[in-house]
């Protein structure tokens, strides 16, 4: 087979013999097979594919943020804030790691993205 790839990485095949050549594009770029079998394989997910899947039930969430003693600071930080924070402060069923309110109270606490990842990672294991 002769292997090609398009600007995107999609991957095409034509016969060997030359039967096809007639068919593939200008714009195409040949490839070897070691080419194609890693633009085929499925690329593992980053740590931002990642944090945007974590979310947590919002009790796990606060009780990792009381075993870090981070509480009272993030109850402090929402205290200040404007009402639709605190309503959803007071009454979301779950946080998710990747969200506005997660990133901003971050940022505002000086936390890092992996002291974030660290309240998560601690509230996924509390189940009750």
């Amino acid at each position: 087979m002769k292997l090609y790839k398009n600007i995107a990485g999609t991957v095409f095949a034509y016969e060997s013999d030359g039967s096809q050549d007639a068919f593939i594009p200008n714009d195409l770029i040949e490839i070897t097979e070691a080419e194609a079998d890693a633009l085929r394989a499925p690329s593992a997910p980053t740590i931002d594919d990642l944090r945007a899947l974590t979310q947590c039930a919002s009790w796990q969430f606060k009780r990792a943020l009381t075993q870090l003693n981070l509480r009272s600071a993030v109850e402090t930080l929402i205290s200040s804030a404007d009402q639709d924070t605190r309503d959803m402060w007071a009454s979301a069923a779950n946080f998710k790691r990747i969200s506005p309110f997660i990133m901003s109270a971050a940022a505002a606490l000086n936390k890092t993205p992996e002291e974030v990842d660290a309240v998560f990672s601690i509230a996924l294991e509390i189940t009750e």
